[in-house]
């Protein structure tokens, strides 16, 4: 499926440069190579339009909101069609009491290590084939995808942008 997609890929880029005037036949030919990558886990990142059209469809995948309390109330949440109300959960940082904050020597690491754990243990999480992470800008959920790929759950994707992006798509 990689190579398949590589070359799908590149054949859309070729035809674009080509036939300037038929972009549109080589964006869907790119279209489909995206399809293709993502079955076989490599993209990363994606869209808003994608996430709400994923978690809308009758599958099991799953939203993850990292932003913590303060910043939904201020920005909202993401508006998910009927189907996709359950499959959506909130892990908002996690802060070690200050006097076990103050006993260990990077409590940051130790409190992204306990977040990630918990995120990963989630059953939304553990059972889905697809983990979207959905944080402010699009920049915490990078390092969230990251650490729960080494932690071995299945497809996590960061959308592309975070909740600003949201809104706007």
């Amino acid at each position: 499926a990689l190579a398949g997609a590589h070359r799908v890929l590149g054949e859309a880029a070729r035809f674009a440069l080509e036939h300037p005037g038929e972009a549109g036949v080589a964006a869907a030919a790119g279209a489909a190579a995206s399809v293709a990558l993502a079955a076989v886990g490599l993209l990363r990142e994606a869209a808003p339009s994608e996430v709400a059209q994923a978690l809308a469809q009758d599958n099991a995948f799953c939203l993850v909101d990292l932003r913590d309390y303060d910043a939904r109330m201020a920005a909202g949440v993401p508006e998910l069609k009927r189907r996709a109300r359950g499959k959506a959960a909130v892990v908002e940082p996690y802060e070690l009491p200050p006097d076990q904050r103050r006993r260990v020597r990077r409590p940051a690491e130790v409190e992204e290590a306990i977040r990630l754990e918990y995120i990963a243990g989630l059953a939304q999480v553990r059972q889905a084939p697809r983990t979207f992470l959905l944080d402010a800008s699009g920049r915490e959920a990078g390092r969230v995808r990251e650490g729960l790929a080494r932690l071995g759950v299945r497809g996590p994707r960061a959308v592309v942008g975070g909740f600003r992006r949201w809104e706007k798509e």
